[in-house]
């Protein structure tokens, strides 16, 4: 089985050959490494020349277009593989990452033409590799709980063929990030989600990705919040058009519904009613509940 892994890179100097190392060294699995840099102003373009003189690497650039829409561009130029795996520049891979995605999806009957992705837990690192502890997740995997919150880290995930062909049908002008939108277009489109409770990574915690310990309920729903409305303005309501748009013709009615609902909701206040007692977006959580009531109320889901 061939799997291509897929990474993005931007002034990633000081932990990429450590990375690189670590893929280079999984076990059981045939790999090629397609590497795209962001416009790097360090030494990360010299390490990957460094890398593809050896023949171990592929690497590419292009405009800067930040971590969502690089990720989404190796995705558009990917060759032909079996498997796909997102890669981030700063993490390390245990041995047999890729071995155990793979043979949980090969477990699947229609694996060759269903799409699926497989996901994991994480164990959390310092920047010195000193173990932190593991990253619990806590979700019910459901597609309406997709669209208020994402547990699939990216450089977790492996997807197969059939995932990967979905996914460069449809061109989104605006994706918040390549996990969050592989993760809602495989529940989307009724594909299968594969998620492993067990660690294969060690995810290194450094300024932005640094995973936060134990909170109060208070605080929780606080931030589950600042999740739900944070970022560019209207991104939820455009990752919602964008499913419709994009995969309309593959949705069930009642996911149809859903996304209408959804993006019509600020219209009346009947229309919010129907989200705040509705269960297509219940959550594993009361926390994340409670934060979507709130967004829809204040309208800024």
């Amino acid at each position: 089985m061939s799997i291509l892994i897929l990474m993005s890179t931007y002034n990633g100097e000081k932990y990429l050959e450590e990375q690189l190392e670590s893929l280079v060294c999984q076990e059981g699995v045939e790999i090629r490494i397609l590497v795209r840099d962001d416009r790097s102003k360090d030494s990360t373009c010299e390490i990957l020349n460094k890398w593809q003189d050896k023949g171990l690497l592929t690497w590419y650039t292009g405009v800067n277009k930040g971590p969502a829409q690089s990720f989404m561009d190796l995705l558009y130029h990917a060759p032909e593989a079996d498997y796909y795996a997102f890669c981030d520049q700063d993490d390390v891979w245990l041995p047999d990452k890729l071995k155990v995605a793979v043979s949980k999806l090969e477990m699947l009957p229609d694996i060759t033409t269903v799409p699926a992705m497989y996901f994991s837990t994480q164990m959390l690192v310092d920047a010195n590799l000193n173990e932190l502890g593991i990253n619990q997740i806590n979700y019910i995997f459901s597609f309406g709980e997709s669209l208020l919150r994402n547990p699939a880290g990216g450089c977790t995930i492996v997807f197969n063929k059939a995932l990967q062909r979905e996914l460069i049908a449809y061109h989104p002008a605006f994706v918040s990030m390549h996990d969050s939108w592989t993760y809602r277009v495989c529940l989307a489109i009724g594909g299968h989600i594969v998620y492993d409770p067990v660690p294969h990574i060690l995810y290194r915690q450094h300024g932005h990705n640094v995973v936060g310990g134990k909170k109060s309920f208070g605080r929780t729903v606080k931030r589950r919040f600042k999740s739900l409305i944070n970022g560019v303005k209207g991104e939820r309501l455009r990752t919602v058009k964008n499913l419709l748009d994009g995969y309309g013709d593959k949705l069930s009615p009642h996911y149809i519904y859903m996304l209408t609902n959804l993006l019509n909701y600020r219209n009346s206040f009947k229309a919010k009613l129907r989200l705040l007692f509705t269960t297509d977006f219940k959550t594993a959580s009361l926390d994340g509940r409670i934060a979507f009531w709130i967004a829809i109320l204040s309208n800024r889901y």
